[in-house]
């Protein structure tokens, strides 16, 4: 080969170089023509190869750096450093689109708080991913968790509010306090009321039930000191208040008791009157009785046991006429009633009227104790006494004007010929145990019952209730009249039945007749009968 071909084949491999680093640099199309091979060859494709082998170790080094960034993401969210973890999967997610990074940002976003952005995260992993089940597990955390946070917040809300209505008791309390303390209790009472309003702290109870007491509302008063529950630190002090009340209110009954016995001047009158009976001359020497037929409350004061306890005596199965504190007092036998007037004669410092032993009961006449009315003292009073305009029930001859009795008992009006059936049958027959079943059910399903004590009209001597409402013990054994006139009669020496006068809730007009007398074994309680005080005059 001579020089001159030497030369210009060592140009010729200079230009080709120069022409392969255009083209790579360029890494366009240029074609050019090798005049030693006669071939032609694209630039373009041997850039390109050139090109594809750069950029496969440039995404070779991405994907490296978008691997480190996320391994930094785990250690960081591992460590509970989410902030710097969202930032290094950000960091990640900006080099390489990886679901899997995504999934992992999902995560540093919601233990990071950020549930908007995590959710958003999580829905960045598409359905078949690897890491698809792992994002929804995420979404489902997110749910719980908004709903846990909407509950926290929620919590705080009220717990503010709460704290406020706490406070705002405290202000209405201070105030009571202050109040209280300046003998000032009708607005004490209505400071605690309101502090009450806000919070039901028993100490705010505590401190109403003294502004009761101290303004002489007892009833009121215990009913706040109720609240106040066992082991709270004022407990002791509103027991021994209540205790003071009880005390105080049995007082009072005793004593209204008392005041309410009427003055009866003796007189004489006829007694038998009624069609079948043996009608005779009596004389009664002046004596007392109560206005009012003795009462619930009057009865637990004196007893210590209340209405349902007196049915449970006698069969917690029977139902209740009426109950309260001034509804008259039922389910009382006969020997209870002149226990009860033993007692309280004991406890008004009185003699007692009775010698009881057992079911042997005698008198003691001269005693000034509380007694039961004689049958004869008892329809004296009926009539008005000496005052007696002569009516057919004690009061008026009108009987809804003065008592409470089958027809009326109820919430709506009966018919006393609902009982015409059991009347006209023959005694011990099917057929009368069949048609009591009428009025029965007539007055259970019309809730007849009893009524508090003097709300009907008045007799001739200011006395309540003597036709209707409850019958009536009386100290006499039920037997027949005689024809003979007779002082301060006493009754049969002896029999099985004690007589009952005045009729009852329960029963028709006509034992509501003040000469109407009915006879109950002594030992028998019932829900139509209570019974009424007297004493001696003295």
């Amino acid at each position: 080969m001579n020089r001159s071909m030497k030369y210009e084949l060592s140009v010729a491999k200079k230009l080709t170089v120069l022409t392969f680093t255009v083209c790579m640099c360029l890494n366009g199309v240029a074609q050019y023509y090798d005049p030693y091979s006669g071939l032609y060859n694209s630039a373009y494709q041997l850039g390109s190869a050139i090109g594809s082998a750069i950029n496969a170790n440039q995404e070779a080094k991405a994907r490296k750096a978008a691997y480190d960034w996320n391994e930094s993401g785990n250690s960081y969210q591992s460590r509970g450093d989410y902030y710097n973890a969202i930032n290094a999967y950000r960091n990640s997610l900006n080099i390489v689109n990886d679901p899997v990074v995504w999934c992992n940002l999902g995560w540093a976003y919601a233990n990071y708080g950020d549930y908007a952005n995590a959710r958003i995260c999580f829905n960045n992993v598409p359905y078949g991913h690897g890491s698809y089940s792992l994002a929804q597990d995420g979404l489902r955390t997110i749910a719980t968790k908004e709903a846990e946070a909407a509950r926290e917040a929620a919590r705080k809300k009220e717990e503010a509010a709460q704290q406020e209505k706490r406070n705002k008791a405290v202000e209405w309390n201070n105030k009571g306090v202050a109040y209280y303390n300046e003998d000032n209790y009708s607005s004490a009472i209505t400071a605690f009321r309101n502090a009450l309003d806000y919070d039901n702290d028993a100490t705010y109870w505590h401190h109403l039930g003294m502004a009761y007491y101290s303004n002489g509302d007892y009833e009121n008063a215990k009913t706040a000191f109720r609240k106040v529950p066992y082991g709270h630190k004022n407990y002791d002090k509103a027991q021994e208040y209540m205790a003071q009340i009880d005390a105080k209110s049995n007082q009072e009954l005793l004593n209204k008791i008392t005041n309410n016995m009427v003055q009866v001047q003796g007189g004489t009158f006829k007694m038998g009157t009624l069609r079948g009976q043996t009608e005779h001359s009596v004389t009664v020497s002046s004596f007392k009785i109560g206005k009012y037929e003795v009462t619930q409350a009057e009865w637990q004061a004196v007893m210590g046991t209340s209405l349902r306890q007196q049915r449970d005596k006698e069969d917690s199965r029977l139902s209740l006429a009426g109950e309260g504190g001034n509804y008259p007092m039922y389910y009382v036998s006969w020997y209870e009633a002149v226990e009860f007037c033993n007692k309280l004669s004991a406890m008004k410092g009185l003699s007692k009227y009775y010698n009881i032993g057992g079911t042997t009961v005698t008198t003691n006449p001269s005693a000034n104790g509380f007694r039961l009315p004689t049958e004869a003292e008892w329809e004296y009073a009926a009539r008005g006494g000496s005052n007696s305009m002569g009516y057919t029930y004690s009061g008026s001859s009108t009987i809804g004007d003065v008592a409470w009795y089958y027809e009326n008992s109820g919430d709506y009006k009966l018919s006393d010929t609902d009982w015409d059936a059991y009347y006209l049958a023959a005694e011990g027959t099917a057929a009368k145990q069949e048609a009591i079943k009428v009025p029965i059910k007539k007055a259970s399903d019309n809730n007849n019952r009893t009524h508090t004590i003097g709300m009907k009209k008045a007799n001739e001597l200011g006395l309540y209730d003597m036709s209707g409402n409850v019958y009536e013990w009386c100290w006499d054994w039920y037997g027949d009249y005689t024809a003979v006139a007779q002082t301060n009669p006493k009754g049969a020496t002896s029999g099985s039945e004690r007589v009952v006068r005045g009729g009852s809730w329960y029963f028709v007009a006509w034992y509501a007749r003040v000469s109407q007398r009915v006879g109950y074994a002594p030992d028998r309680r019932y829900y139509g009968l209570g019974f009424r005080l007297a004493c001696n005059s003295n």
